[in-house]
This record gives structure tokens, C-alpha cells and sequence, in this order.
């Protein structure tokens, strides 16, 4: 049902206007024989269109016209009046007038033209509702997306960003944001960042680039972004949109990731040389031992010793790796298949294990597993009598943890940060110092916190972010 305020000041003119177009029942009318009255009336109802006659005593249909568009209200009105001239046709259309109406010598003519231009008026409403919400819609969508969007003409001015944008590349607001050219705008010139909009102009070419500018208020900014040409129906380039990025503290994770990865390297290169040293002077001792009046029982004890420098021998082939720390990025990992994968060549003899974890993926280095091999390596070699194994995760602020236990000899109060020290117990310091130092480039931390003479307890604290549920078999191995 549409609903029309009809105001003129001729009552017979209401009374027969009303009656013709409400016979379909698609209108109702509400009449007023003045336009002060049609005021009145709208304040406690609302109407879909107004008909309004243009020579009225009190206010005219112009006057009601301008009142009405001078207080942003947008609804159709139709002038409907015996006043002709082309004067006061261009005064109602250019005040915001939706049709101009002439009443006539035919009434049945008009009223259908009036009933016609109605349904078009409101329409027409309607169809500027929808797009004015849509506006807002994508106005909200801009203000709210979590990168910098703008859009350009076909010489690079800007037409359309958000406020991202403008911190951005610091831009101020208003009018100096239209009177910016992404082409010519120093930061971006000089960055060579323009080149990238500019080539994207002049050959239709976007993609995805990335480049550091120093912007208007000296700040260093590294911009990850994506340009598009638009183009109109004959193909024609009218402008780019983009979508671009200040990707500055991934970078400076990045670079911080590298100086902990040379770190790790030149720790694997320093340690294999010393070890390998030592190892040769074992080797070459041992074999000037050997002897042909040396007894069996020697000979056997030779021979394991033997056979023990050959396993360090090949524990520091494999400790070559870590100087691949640096190249491999840090991946999500299974932590289940990660500690299984430890265990594989670790004989635990009649040591239980017990493993109680939750389906997740830890983001951590390649060398992941690295660290329960050398926690389980360590309980069985050098754990003290050591009968049970127990891995499990507690929910903490802020992240979660792994937790291993062993029922061992535990560590001294006094010893509990010495265990981490490079230099600290030869064989178990070692691992466990690379341990930390593997899980810290993605900022796990490990601590030992059991009781002396009831076992260790190593809590490994994975921060939130860096821990999440299995994705399932195909899942990236980056943190996107």
C-alpha cells in the first residue's frame, strides 16, 4: 500500500483525486487543504509521496518544496497544478521537484497520469534507499578492513580511500586527500613505489609488489600491496583500486629471526669443531691401545668404547644441521607425530611412556622434535633410574603448555638455569641449551621446575598464536 499526502485547497478537487486513485487499493490518501496543514500531518505519520498544488494561500507547493529539501527530506513530491508557464516549471524541478504535473480540461487523463507518476516517484525512492544503504554498507566495509584501500581516475588522483589510508601514508584529510596524485606524491616517487601504479596505468599489468618509503611524518614503512586496473565496458583503463599493507613487523620479525638463526649456526660450527677435536684425540688413543697381547676382556672394552665414539661421531653429523637453522623458516608442526618422530631412535629399554596430548600444531623451527629427543635422551641415559615418562599439555594465561616429567633424580634448586648453560654437564647441558635456543626463535621459553629426587618437570611455554587445533592433511606450513 502506498501512502500519498495529497494537499491542495480546493476541497472538490481533494475529494475526487482521493476517490480515483484509491480505487485500486494499491493508494491510500491522507488530504490537507493547505501546505501548512501537509506539515502538520507528517509529523506523526509517514508518507511514500506527496502531490502538492503550486498557488496556495499561506505557502505555496514551492515553498512547502524548498522547507522540506532544506531539512534533508528526500521524499518524491509531484507538483500538481493549473499553473503552466515554463517559469514555474524550471523553479519546481530545479528545487527537487520529482515530477511536474499540469492539470487539464481531461480528468480522467491526468488522475491516470498522476496514478502513473506515483508509482514512478516512489519507486525511484526506493531504488535511491537501496543504493544510499548500500553505501553505507560499503563505507563501513572500507572504514573497517584491516589493510589501507583506495581507488584512483585515470591520472592516479585518488577518488576513494579509507582512513587507514591516510595514517598510512600519511596523508591529512579533507581536501588535500583529492588534490593527491599517487603518481607524483614524493614518498612514493622516491620510494619507486609510484613506478608500480604508473606501469599498472599505462599497461593494464597489476600484481602483487612490495617496497619500503619513508612517509611525510619520517617514519619507515614496509608496504606489502596489490593493484588492479578498472576498466569500462570498452576496456578501457579508468583508474586502479588498491589494497595495500604495512607489513613493517613482519619484516622486522623476520630480520630478528635471521640474527637468531646466524646465532644458532655459528653455536653448531664453534661446538661440532671443539667436540670433533676431542673426538679424534679418543679415536687415536684408543687405537694405539690396541695390541696383540692385549686380553679379551680389553679387547672387548676397547671395542665398545669404539663403538661409542662412532655413535658421537654420528650425533655430531647430524648436530651439522643446526647450521641449517638460518635457511628453514619456522612451520606448523604436529606436535603427536613431532614427539613420535623423537622417540623413533631413542631406546627407552624399560622405561614407560605415557603421552596425553590434544590434537594442535605448534609454529616452531624444523629442529622441533630435536628438543623431546634430547628430554628423553637425557631421562634415559643420565635421568637416574629413571621407570616413567609423562608428556601432557595444561591450559595457562596467555598460551599453553607442554609438560615433561620424568621420576628420576630431578635437578638440584641450585642448578635449575645452570642446566641450559653450553658448558653446563657436557652431554645434557649441551642438548638442553640448544633446545632453548631452537625453541626461542619462535618465542617458546623452557624452564625446569620439578622437585630434586622426585624427577624433572620441563615446562615448555608456547605463547598464544603460536599453537592452534590440526588443520587436517593439506594446511600451510607458514604463518599467514
Amino acid at each position: 500500500m502506498i501512502s500519498i499526502l495529497l494537499i491542495d485547497d480546493e476541497a472538490g478537487l481533494l475529494e475526487v483525486a482521493r476517490l480515483f486513485l484509491e480505487r485500486d487499493g494499491e493508494i491510500e490518501v491522507t488530504p490537507a487543504e493547505s501546505a501548512q496543514q501537509g506539515l502538520d500531518l507528517m509529523v506523526g505519520h509517514r508518507f511514500d509521496a506527496i502531490v502538492c498544488d503550486y498557488d496556495m494561500p499561506g505557502m505555496s507547493g514551492i515553498d512547502l518544496l524548498k522547507t522540506l529539501r532544506s531539512h534533508d527530506n528526500m521524499i518524491p513530491i509531484i507538483i500538481f497544478t493549473g499553473k503552466g508557464n515554463e517559469d514555474v516549471v524550471i523553479e519546481a524541478l530545479n528545487n527537487g521537484a520529482d515530477f511536474y504535473l499540469q492539470k487539464g480540461d481531461d480528468p480522467r487523463q491526468k488522475f491516470e497520469e498522476l496514478y502513473q507518476r506515483i508509482h514512478e516517484a516512489v519507486i525511484r525512492q526506493q531504488a535511491r534507499e537501496i543504493i544510499a544503504g548500500s553505501e553505507k554498507k560499503y563505507r563501513a566495509l572500507m572504514e573497517y578492513a584491516p589493510i589501507a584501500i583506495m581507488s584512483t581516475d585515470s591520472s592516479g588522483l585518488i577518488t576513494d580511500m579509507n582512513s587507514m589510508l591516510l595514517d598510512l601514508l600519511g596523508i591529512g584529510p579533507g581536501a588535500e586527500v583529492k588534490k593527491t596524485n599517487i603518481l607524483t606524491y614524493p614518498p612514493l616517487v622516491k620510494s619507486g613505489i609510484s613506478a608500480d601504479f604508473e606501469h599498472c596505468l599505462n599497461y593494464g599489468e597489476g600484481g602483487t609488489f612490495e617496497h619500503y618509503y619513508v612517509n611525510k611524518r619520517g617514519k619507515k614503512i614496509y608496504l606489502r600491496y596489490r593493484i588492479k586496473p578498472v576498466r569500462d565496458t570498452g576496456k578501457n583503463i579508468t583508474g586502479l583500486l588498491a589494497a595495500l599493507e604495512d607489513f613493517t613487523e613482519w619484516k622486522a620479525m623476520e630480520e630478528s629471526l635471521k640474527q637468531a638463526n646466524k646465532k644458532l649456526s655459528l653455536l653448531s660450527s664453534v661446538t661440532r669443531h671443539d667436540i670433533m677435536n676431542q673426538l679424534t684425540i679418543l679415536m687415536g688413543s684408543l687405537e694405539l691401545m690396541k695390541n696383540d697381547r692385549m686380553d679379551a676382556s680389553m679387547r672387548d672394552y676397547i671395542r665398545k668404547e669404539e663403538l661409542a665414539a662412532e655413535r658421537i661421531k654420528n650425533q655430531i653429523h647430524f648436530n651439522k644441521d643446526y647450521q641449517d637453522i638460518g635457511v628453514h623458516s619456522p612451520e606448523w608442526q604436529n606436535l603427536k607425530s613431532t614427539i613420535n618422530k623423537a622417540l623413533m631412535t631413542i631406546n627407552l629399554g624399560r622405561i614407560s611412556l605415557k603421552i596425553d596430548l590434544p590434537d594442535i600444531e605448534v609454529y616452531a623451527n624444523p629442529l622441533f622434535e630435536k628438543v623431546f629427543f634430547n628430554l628423553v635422551n637425557n631421562s634415559a641415559r643420565s635421568g637416574g633410574n629413571v621407570s616413567a615418562i609423562t608428556i601432557s599439555t595444561r591450559q595457562d594465561k596467555g598460551g599453553s603448555t607442554i609438560l615433561y616429567e620424568d621420576d628420576g633424580a630431578g635437578v638440584e634448586e641450585d642448578e635449575k638455569e645452570l642446566i641450559f648453560e653450553r658448558e653446563y654437564g657436557k652431554l645434557i647441558g649441551y642438548g638442553l641449551f640448544v633446545s632453548r635456543e631452537i625453541l626461542s626463535i619462535t618465542d617458546i621459553t623452557i624452564r625446569e621446575t620439578g622437585e630434586p629426587d622426585k624427577g624433572v618437570r620441563f615446562e615448555i611455554f608456547i605463547p598464544e598464536g603460536r599453537s592452534r587445533k590440526v588443520q587436517g592433511k593439506k594446511r600451510s606450513s607458514r604463518v599467514t
